[in-house]
């Protein structure tokens, strides 16, 4: 299966819509990371994850944006590669008017197998363009941290979650 994600009414409970991906294939898995939010111009932008597209290798992932529940443009990684599960953790922030998307790849390789690393993408127009601007890691990235599995934006404020970091290095104090 490609992925979906499906729009209920909150009072209702009754479908409105169901997204799809203008390019989705089977096995994307478009819909495994969800963030939404009304931006200042009164726009509903949603991104979603899609951890396992192949555009810049098998399982590299991506994320698509939608504005008033169009896709309006589908986000990659500037390095990505195979299995990096990009687009696995999204988040939204808007900040002085400047669209924030940040997107997770846990199982990017950079400072060692699944060390991990969070994408920042921009955007200046209500969603309709955005840009990479950034690509952060841990100040101490290893292998196997995942770092970047589950991300967060808040006021001017990014969290990337890194779930498997051994900050008491247990393994080597026995």
């Amino acid at each position: 299966s490609t992925g979906a994600v499906f729009l209920y009414d909150s009072t209702s409970y009754e479908e409105i819509n169901k997204l799809e991906a203008s390019d989705g294939v089977s096995g994307d898995e478009f819909g495994c990371a969800l963030s939404l939010l009304t931006s200042s111009r009164g726009t509903p932008i949603l991104l979603v994850g899609a951890r396992y597209t192949a555009d810049n290798g098998l399982v590299s992932g991506s994320a698509y944006v939608y504005r008033n529940w169009n896709e309006e443009v589908k986000l990659l990684a500037s390095d990505g590669a195979r299995g990096d599960h990009f687009g696995e953790a999204v988040a939204l922030n808007e900040i002085e008017s400047n669209l924030i998307a940040v997107i997770g790849a846990h199982y990017d390789d950079d400072a060692g197998l699944s060390s991990g690393s969070a994408y920042i993408f921009l955007s200046q127009d209500d969603g309709i363009s955005w840009t990479q601007v950034q690509k952060i890691a841990a100040s101490d990235a290893s292998s196997g941290d995942n770092f970047g599995i589950a991300c967060a934006a808040y006021g001017n404020y990014i969290l990337i979650g890194a779930p498997s970091k051994d900050v008491h290095d247990i393994t080597n104090s026995i």
